[in-house]
């Protein structure tokens, strides 16, 4: 990998904005792109729904051990957050 330096970075981006990549994306065509695309916010909800209860796992864990954890108002604080976040995003998603 070479190392990136201040010329060759100001090169890269001149090339890459007379390229325009951009302009080339089109996303999905097709109804069945589409439909697999419309899921990845769904698929991306559960995986941060799996590292909550994964955390909080790891986090009992520790408190059974009797080592030093955040403490249970901190995770519920952390997961409140979480379940904030989530609401309004989907509120925000078109129907």
């Amino acid at each position: 990998m070479p190392r990136w330096t201040p010329e060759s970075r100001a090169r890269q981006a001149e090339l890459i904005r007379s390229w325009a990549p951009w302009n080339q994306s089109t996303g999905p065509r097709s109804a069945e792109g589409k439909a697999i695309v419309g899921q990845n916010a769904v698929r991306f909800t559960y995986r941060k729904a799996l590292q909550c209860a994964i955390f909080i796992s790891k986090q009992q864990k520790l408190c059974m051990a009797g080592l030093p954890w955040l403490g249970q108002a901190e995770v519920e604080r952390r997961m409140e957050r979480f379940l904030c976040a989530e609401k309004d995003r989907l509120k925000k998603e078109p129907a």
